[in-house]
């Protein structure tokens, strides 16, 4: 082969390679990114401004964890709205009538001042639900009554219906589930407060599996909220699964 052969033999195609631009090679993925105008863009905001350093993003609002409060250096829930249920006064001994009391207005106080709640949920019905109304505007939280009829209280005492008018007017916000009795709608009104409440206050004896207060403590474990369990039999104060920071 002469030189002139040289000159005309056919070589091999090469794409010229820009000064500036990475040498794309099978598989260089970096590479193909780096060429590609979205990437370009991406790559512009990570180094942000000229002679700064890269620009700091806050993530989308939605998907920002509001921060707990801590209480003694340990984490706990933050718990804005507490329901309540329990037993009636017929169920309780004079005994347990004084220690729940008690227990009722410790709870209301570490909640208000540990946990971040701001509003009692109530039933209005003798027993636990008055006494939580009461301990809950005591505390200086909002009290939000959950009526289920307007003649809820026509069978009690004069007393308490003057103790059940007096809560109601203290009331930030009423709700009434219908206008005359119906057993349907004292189901409605619990299903109310555990649907409204971010932890629930239960006043239960674990002997009893029956009526109103064990069948909202069931729909309450089974919605998965946390449960503060005063037991009157054990004189125990226990958190139930579903809040797993707080100490009650």
């Amino acid at each position: 082969m002469g030189v002139h052969d040289l000159g005309s033999a056919r070589r091999p195609h090469r794409r010229p390679v820009p000064d500036d631009g990475p040498i794309r090679l099978p598989g260089a993925d970096v590479a193909r990114r780096r060429r590609h105008p979205a990437a370009r863009r991406r790559l512009r905001r990570a180094r942000g401004p000229a002679g700064g350093g890269p620009v700091r993003r806050h993530p989308p609002r939605r998907h920002r964890e509001r921060a707990l409060p801590r209480t003694g250096g340990r984490e706990v829930s933050a718990w804005e709205v507490a329901a309540a249920t329990g037993h009636r006064p017929q169920h309780l001994t004079a005994e347990e009538r004084r220690w729940i009391r008690a227990e009722l207005k410790r709870i209301a106080v570490k909640l208000r001042d540990e946990h971040g709640t701001a509003t009692g949920v109530s039933g209005m019905a003798l027993g636990t639900d008055l006494w939580w109304a009461d301990e809950t505007d005591t505390a200086g939280m909002k009290l939000w009554a959950h009526v289920p009829f307007p003649q809820q209280p026509n069978p009690w005492r004069d007393e308490d219906k003057t103790e059940w008018r007096r809560l109601l007017d203290r009331a930030a916000k009423v709700t009434t589930y219908g206008d005359h009795y119906d057993v349907k709608l004292l189901h409605a009104r619990n299903d109310g407060m555990l649907a409204a409440g971010s932890v629930i206050v239960a006043v239960h004896k674990r002997s009893k599996t029956t009526g109103g207060t064990a069948s909202a403590v069931r729909k309450a474990e089974r919605l998965g909220l946390p449960i503060i369990r005063i037991d009157p039999e054990r004189r125990t104060v226990t958190l139930s699964p579903g809040a797993t920071h707080a100490h009650a």
